[in-house]
């Protein structure tokens, strides 16, 4: 993609639909996060154009953007920068109808494989701190749904709001407890302190303001993102 001099590039995620809500008539992506990436620009007192990517990994490994929209976390700090996090999602565990696990504390033993997609925030969380349940990468969002049907020991992690899609059409039991949540925020790239210091700014207004409220309550998604205080 070819952007002019002058004009801020904002990657975003296309994989969430929680901060995506679709596209425009014209191709640009709209919702939580495009909205926000709008918003930024115009603090700058910039043009903007959008830089999307199918996944929060492909965004996160790519160079190709001024300010990014994506998860917050630790495995991605030594490039990415983040501002503190605007809003908030839950991640928990789908099991199959039949499972006996019955909390996620119980998930994290010998036996149980535990399906996550490749790159995502709540997987690089899972990949540092399970210690005895098997960690199974998958290649997206299908796949990982794929992988999770074709195994009846399996769980399969995932945000809440999206296993509850998965359950409608598929059973199965979203079990209770939290097992993280996702930090949403704004990431530039490592060593850029000013810009760093301005999303960081601009978070807290958006917040203060009123402007992410506005914004998850427009899109239909304020039942699902948490904003912090």
């Amino acid at each position: 993609m070819t952007v002019a001099p002058g004009i801020l590039r904002v990657g975003i995620n296309l994989a969430n639909p929680l901060l995506v809500s679709g596209r425009s008539d014209d191709g640009d992506p709209i919702g939580v996060a495009p909205s926000l990436g709008a918003a930024l620009a115009a603090r700058y007192r910039m043009r903007y154009a959008y830089v999307t990517y199918a996944s929060a990994g492909r965004l996160a490994a790519a160079t190709d953007w001024d300010v990014a929209f994506l998860a917050a976390d630790a495995a991605r700090a030594a490039t990415i920068t983040f501002s503190p996090a605007y809003a908030e999602i839950d991640v928990r565990y789908l099991v199959h109808p039949d499972s006996t696990l019955s909390s996620a504390f119980e998930v994290d033993r010998v036996g149980v494989a535990v399906v996550a997609e490749a790159g995502s925030a709540y997987e690089l969380w899972l990949g540092a701190n399970l210690r005895s349940a098997e960690l199974v990468r998958a290649d997206g969002s299908e796949d990982a749904r794929r992988r999770f049907s074709a195994d009846p020991s399996a769980v399969l992690a995932g945000l809440t709001p999206a296993l509850r899609g998965i359950q409608q059409n598929a059973g199965g039991r979203i079990l209770h407890d939290r097992v993280t949540s996702v930090r949403q925020a704004i990431g530039v790239p490592v060593g850029r302190q000013a810009e760093s210091a301005e999303t960081a700014a601009f978070v807290g207004e958006a917040i203060e303001s009123g402007l992410v409220r506005e914004l998850v309550e427009r899109f239909g998604v304020a039942d699902d993102l948490v904003i912090p205080q």
